[in-house]
């Protein structure tokens, strides 16, 4: 699994919903660290990691995608592995802002640099290990992020720091008409068949339900409070 996201109604992580839908975490790996899948397709030289409870399964992981181009390295901290590449994110953003208000480069990298920061205090206190978060799933996938020109997240930041509002330039605008008041709500940026939910006359997107083999994905039991 990449290791991407928090639910954002229960704050799991994609290593606490695995295990629920699919029971037993030791035989599940995420990859993460700093690598445009771009560059990756071609061959240039990248470095990630790959985390799991099991060594053996992350081995096996490895070994499977090692190449003398793509070095996997291994961990069992998979909590670390997996925040590392979710708050970069938010950082990321950040550093686009900054470089879109032009604010230099010393502020980028005081940026970065407290980010990382922030980033461990907050693993570490969930429960990762700090030395993970200064490998590549942290400061080498946050460098990447904040940094370079194929990074999403730096370029949402960026073209809000040049004053653009999200729907003015999302590659979603380019096929339906932006909404004209805010930016469309989750279930619909996440329908598979959003386009539809749009009326030509309004120029409004309103929400629709998935169906049983759309994004949602599989359903999963909920906890009782009892079980949490």
């Amino acid at each position: 699994c990449g290791s991407k996201g928090i639910e954002e109604s229960t704050l799991m992580t994609m290593g606490d919903v695995l295990a629920e839908v699919l029971g037993d975490p030791r035989r599940h790996a995420f990859l993460s660290g700093p690598t445009f899948a771009l560059e990756v397709a071609r061959g240039l030289p990248a470095a990630i990691t790959v985390a799991s409870v099991d060594r053996g399964v992350a081995g096996r992981v490895q070994q499977s995608l090692g190449s003398p181009e793509f070095r996997v390295y291994t961990s069992t901290d998979v909590l670390g592995v997996q925040m590392g590449g979710v708050i970069k994110n938010v950082i990321a953003i950040a550093a686009g802002v900054s470089d879109g208000l032009e604010l230099g480069h010393n502020a980028r990298a005081a940026l970065i640099t407290r980010g990382l920061a922030e980033m461990t205090r907050l693993a570490v206190k969930m429960g990762a290990d700090p030395g993970t978060l200064a490998g590549l799933p942290g400061l080498g996938d946050l460098v990447l992020t904040c940094t370079g020109h194929l990074s999403r997240n730096r370029k949402v930041g960026f073209e809000l720091g040049q004053g653009r509002r999200l729907p003015e330039w999302s590659p979603r605008a380019s096929a339906t008409p932006a909404p004209s008041t805010s930016w469309p709500n989750d279930s619909v940026s996440k329908c598979p068949s959003w386009s539809r939910c749009t009326t030509s006359s309004t120029r409004t997107r309103t929400p629709c339900k998935p169906s049983a083999t759309s994004w949602a994905g599989p359903r999963r039991r909920r906890r009782t409070e009892s079980e949490k």
